[in-house]
This record gives C-alpha cells, sequence and structure tokens, in this order.
C-alpha cells in the first residue's frame, strides 16, 4: 500500500508550504480530474507536537474561471478556497483556522497557530473550507492527515511498539462531483472515459490496496475518513474481516476505557479512528470492507508471532477535556442544535446570524439532532453524555468533534463540553459538504469577558411565515373595517344632530 510522504516538526516548529492545485490521476483504468494538496493523493502527513506552532504557507494555484457561480448559500466559488485543521483544539480567528478566509486564484495566505502544550496527541486532518465549494474541493480529493504525535512514555508499550497503519480514505463519486461541478460553473473535476463513472472507495489514493502485516502482532491504524458525504445512507462502516479490532481513540482522542473491542466501526463524514489490529493466521488474505463494499486486503506474511494481550490504560485528559457526566450546564446554557439538509435550527448559514452565545469557563449543553447528518464542531470536542445506550463503538461519556446520531438513536443526543481558554466564534455545520455549501453551517460565539449565554429561537419555516402573514393581513382588515365602521356611525349621528337646513 502507498504511503504518503511525511513532514515533521523540528525545533518547536512545523513550517510547509500546501498548494491547493489540480491534477489528473488514474484510478481503476479511469483518468479522473481532481484537486489536491501539494499535487499528490492524498497530500504529505503532517506530524507535529503539542506546543509547537504550526505555520503553513497556503497558496491556491487554481485558475480563474469566470463561469463560477458566486451565490451565497450555493454550490460555486470553485476557484477560491482556504483550509481548515480538522480536528485541532486552536483559535477559530485568523492567523489561524478561520474558515471565513477566501483566498482567491492566484492568492496565498500564511496560516500561523500554536498548539497549546496540553493538546491532546492523536490523528486530524487538513482539507478546504471555502462555504460553497467544500464539497467539489473535498470530494475531489484535497486532504491530508495531521498527527498530533505522542510525548515518549505517554502509551502502554503495546501501543507505543507497534508498526503504525495510516489510511485515508476518500470518497471519489465523479457523477454526484459532476452533477456539482456543472451547478458551480468548475471544469476541473471530470472522468474519462465519459459516461457514468462508479463510485471508488479509495485508501492512500490507491484502489483495493494491500495491506501488509504479521500474523498475530499488533498494528495501529489510523483511519481518517476523508469524507465529504455519507455512503449510501451511512458512515463508512470499517471493519477487516476475520482480524480482532480493539477500539484506542475516536476523533483524535483517546477513549477512557481502552482495550475496547469492537466489530466495526462507523466512521461519519469527517471522523476517525485509531484502532489496534491483529490478524491471526500466516500467509492469509484478509478483506477490509465498508458494510457490503470490498475496499482493501491485508496479507500476512508466512511466520507468525506472538504479541500479548493489550493492558487496560486510561489517559490524562487536558482540561478541554474533563469528564462531564455529572455536571450541570451553567444557567442559560442547554440548548438544542438541528442539523438539517441547507440549515441549522431552521436557520441558513449567514455571517451576520449568531446561533448560540456563552463564554469562557461555561459548561456547555447541546441536545443535538442529527439523524443522517455527520455533525461537526471545530475546536471544542463535546462529550456524549445522555440520549442513547452505549454500544461498542459509541459509549456514553466518549468525546467527538464529528459525531452522526443515525442508526443509533431517533432522539436527540446530549452532549456537552467546557469552554476552557479559546474565545471567539466557532463554526459548526454538517459534513455532509453539499449540505453545508447549501447553508447548513452556523457559528456560535465565546465571549472571553462574559457571564451569560443565549439560545437563538428558531426561525419561521415559509409555512408558518405564509400562515402568519395571512393572519395579520386579516388582522389588519378587521382593524380597518372596525375604524371605517365606526367613522361612519360618528359621521352619520352629527348628521342627525344637525338636521337638515
Amino acid at each position: 500500500m502507498r504511503v504518503p510522504s511525511s513532514v515533521s516538526s523540528s525545533g518547536g516548529l512545523l513550517d510547509v508550504v500546501l498548494t491547493l492545485e489540480p491534477a489528473s490521476v488514474v484510478i481503476n483504468s479511469m483518468e479522473l480530474g481532481i484537486f489536491t494538496l501539494n499535487g499528490t493523493l492524498p497530500g504529505p502527513t503532517l506530524r507535529i507536537k503539542a506546543g509547537d506552532r504550526l505555520r503553513v504557507r497556503f497558496r491556491n494555484l487554481l485558475p480563474a474561471q469566470p463561469s463560477a457561480r458566486r451565490q451565497h448559500n450555493e454550490f460555486g466559488y470553485v476557484d477560491e478556497s482556504n483550509l481548515h485543521f480538522h480536528g485541532l483544539h486552536v483559535p477559530g480567528d485568523l492567523p489561524s483556522d478561520d474558515t471565513k478566509l477566501v483566498v482567491g486564484p492566484g492568492g496565498e495566505f500564511q496560516y500561523e497557530t500554536d498548539l497549546p502544550q496540553y493538546h491532546m496527541p492523536g490523528t486530524s486532518w487538513i482539507h478546504p473550507h471555502r462555504h460553497g465549494s467544500s464539497a467539489l474541493q473535498v470530494g475531489g480529493a484535497a486532504a491530508l492527515a495531521l498527527i498530533v504525535d505522542d510525548p515518549p512514555g505517554s502509551l502502554p508499550d503495546e501501543v507505543a511498539n507497534a508498526e503504525e497503519v495510516l489510511l485515508v480514505v476518500q470518497d471519489l463519486a465523479l457523477q454526484e462531483l459532476s452533477r456539482i461541478a456543472q451547478r458551480s460553473g468548475d471544469s476541473l473535476v471530470w472522468s474519462a472515459p465519459a459516461g457514468n463513472p462508479p463510485d471508488l472507495l479509495v485508501i492512500n489514493g490507491e484502489h483495493m490496496p494491500e495491506i501488509a502485516a504479521t500474523p498475530g502482532r499488533w498494528q495501529r491504524w489510523r483511519v481518517i475518513f476523508a469524507g465529504w458525504r455519507n455512503l449510501g445512507r451511512s458512515a463508512l462502516n470499517f471493519a477487516v474481516d476475520g482480524c480482532t479490532m480493539q477500539l484506542l481513540a475516536k476523533d483524535g482522542m483517546y477513549i477512557s476505557d481502552f482495550p475496547r473491542s469492537i466489530q466495526l466501526a462507523p466512521i461519519p463524514a469527517g471522523g476517525r479512528a485509531d484502532i489496534m489490529v491483529k490478524c491471526p493466521s500466516p500467509s492469509s488474505r484478509y478483506r477490509v470492507i465498508s458494510g457490503e463494499t470490498l475496499i482493501g486486503f491485508v496479507d500476512t506474511s508466512a511466520v507468525p508471532v506472538s504479541s500479548s494481550e493489550l493492558s487496560s490504560w486510561s489517559p490524562v485528559l487536558p482540561d478541554y477535556m474533563q469528564d462531564l457526566q455529572a455536571t450541570p450546564a451553567s444557567e442559560g446554557c442547554s440548548c438544542e442544535t438541528e442539523v438539517e439538509e441547507a440549515s441549522i435550527n431552521g436557520v441558513p448559514f449567514s455571517e451576520d446570524t449568531v446561533l448560540h452565545e456563552t463564554f469562557l469557563g461555561a459548561v456547555v449543553e447541546r441536545k443535538i439532532d442529527t439523524g443522517g447528518h455527520p455533525y461537526h464542531q471545530h475546536f471544542y470536542p463535546f462529550q456524549l453524555v445522555d440520549g442513547f445506550r452505549s454500544s461498542d463503538f459509541f459509549h456514553l461519556g466518549d468525546w467527538h468533534d464529528t459525531f452522526m446520531s443515525d442508526g443509533l438513536t431517533r432522539e436527540p443526543v446530549t452532549v456537552r463540553y467546557k469552554t476552557t481558554f479559546i474565545a471567539g466564534e466557532m463554526m459548526l455545520h454538517c459534513h455532509r459538504l453539499d449540505h453545508e455549501d447549501r447553508g447548513s453551517m452556523a457559528f456560535e460565539t465565546i465571549s472571553p469577558t462574559g457571564s451569560t449565554c443565549s439560545c437563538s429561537a428558531r426561525a419561521l419555516d415559509t409555512g408558518n411565515i405564509v400562515i402568519i402573514a395571512v393572519a395579520v393581513s386579516a388582522a389588519v382588515c378587521v382593524v380597518i373595517s372596525v375604524l371605517g365602521f365606526c367613522f361612519w356611525r360618528r359621521r352619520s349621528h352629527r348628521r342627525s344632530d344637525v338636521g337638515p337646513e
């Protein structure tokens, strides 16, 4: 299997140039027009340590496309872009991870942000996030892995000494992307030969890759679903047939009850899972699957080894991940968030509209109604505290930054997080990015000095607006009629009092 090139921080600094550029690749005998970061599929893996500075000079090498649509909450802006550090606990304003930034064709911007010393080690990723073109650019394969390395001595030996396997899973759905490109005015996404190309799930840029393993030896798999939509109506239901899988982390955050045996990992678009994998038999082939879809193989070598069982382990959690299951929300800080196809709480995205407001030091509670929408929240992860029964992959008390409740519960799921040190605007959105592009995005504000929360009212839908408009019109007509009648009666009385001349 192909292994992406890797760049690591040195002397407390990770200083890189990332370019967004069009490219053509051949996968499964098809030539495809896609987007890349630094010209490769996926882009180079970036590795950084907690406490280091991340400096990224982002260059948008896309050509200007005069045919591109430029209408708010619609597909378009296909020659503009920016970057999102998906999973990092860093500020959401410039020069850090501000997704409202627009870098035009031929333009560039230097991002710079410091990872806090207490940042949780784990698996994150980077992708474009320009509102209007995120589905096309991420679906068109512009993505790379971003790993916050573990400090020496922080992991149990079985995990620390395990071979690491990175799998960046990408969904090249060329038929759907071509329709979005047509609506956007884009000419850079294409496939040849013409026709109806099949959807491809690729791992590290390869179709059906072969992953080498030693039978009986643990490997640490870092699985990133660098996705932009659901697969059918579901998540990436990731599994390795016939091999043992023990969950280690989700969304770049270690679970507190490792090892946890799982049968599959239902990773939503944008989500990640770190899994300890062990395949038993020598000279054997095991299937890597997503649901019923075969996406790769594990091929074991001829000589087996013996490995010790994984010992119980719990991580040291940073301040922004302290257990909140028994901690009630701060007064007024419990709100509802409903993710819909083109809105959040019925309100399409606007930079002038704040969904919820909170303050530093608050325990924030959200009842999230996601259904089949993968909900993603920037820079503050959230803890699952109520609304469903624990399964093997989802336990109450787990932390996520991307979550989808479809198949788990029909009820809203209650989550909590504490605003510890980062204030400002925090984006949240549906990670079905074709929904996000059309308005399923919002932001909350975190005040550095305030002490109150507020929950915005749900916007009226069209039906309610029509009903209210009709009711108001009818009321106005009644009032006018009554006033007219009174005026007529008064004039009649005056004429009666005066009498004929």
